[in-house]
């Protein structure tokens, strides 16, 4: 059985492990786009649908609170190609 005081270290600080991060918002920076959404408190995860351009590039995803600060990294990332409609 998990600790309930285990701590997660992460780069902007450490967490514990049962606590429920308190975003407000979800950002997605694509290249040189960053888009942003707001989140519910219940909210297990974001979804955003843009447009991309050809070609190779980077892409960091992290979640903000009520006051616009970091809180930690996304968990992780699943990208979809929707087939193109002509």
């Amino acid at each position: 059985m998990p600790d309930p005081n285990a701590r997660n270290a992460g780069a902007l600080g450490t967490i514990s492990t049962r606590r429920i991060i308190p975003a407000r918002f979800a950002i997605l920076q694509i290249g040189q786009e960053t888009y942003r959404q707001e989140v519910s408190p219940e909210a297990k995860g974001a979804v955003f649908q843009v447009t991309l351009s050809k070609g190779k590039t980077i892409l960091q995803g992290w979640f903000q609170n009520a006051a616009g600060e970091d809180l930690c990294g996304a968990f992780y990332v699943s990208v979809l190609r929707e087939s193109s409609k002509k």
